[in-house]
């Protein structure tokens, strides 16, 4: 298993999440990523990446995509459970229910770059 750190855009305010991946998944994220900067994210602006890569990746790869934003919906409920995030209110748009808070349907969620694991 590998720990990949995704960095996710939420309404256009940068936050970030990490995935548990095997390792032949965290190889095909990172190829992919590879793939992507060296194609469709030269000359962009690094915080444009997600108008191209979100969709490009989810078209890719959709596994990959749903496992990204899984792992950042479950992380962000946790936070938002707990109420220890804060600007939470400010910028998103949250449900509650029994089982406690969580970014309802109205929030814009974009996957905006991959960082490799450190070696």
């Amino acid at each position: 298993m590998k720990e990949i750190n995704a960095e996710i855009y939420l309404n256009g305010n940068n936050d970030g999440t990490t995935i548990k991946l095997s390792d032949e998944e965290a190889e095909n994220l990172l190829t992919l990523w590879k793939e992507a900067q060296d194609t469709i994210l030269k000359g962009m602006e690094e915080e444009d990446y997600w108008e191209k890569f979100n969709p490009w990746l989810k078209e890719k790869a959709p596994n990959l995509h749903e496992k990204i934003m899984d792992a950042y919906y479950q992380e962000t409920s946790e936070r938002l459970s707990i109420g220890g995030w804060v600007e939470s209110d400010e910028f998103m748009s949250i449900g509650h229910d029994i089982d406690g808070a969580y970014l309802d349907f109205d929030n814009e969620v974009v996957i905006n770059q991959i960082f490799p694991p450190s070696k």
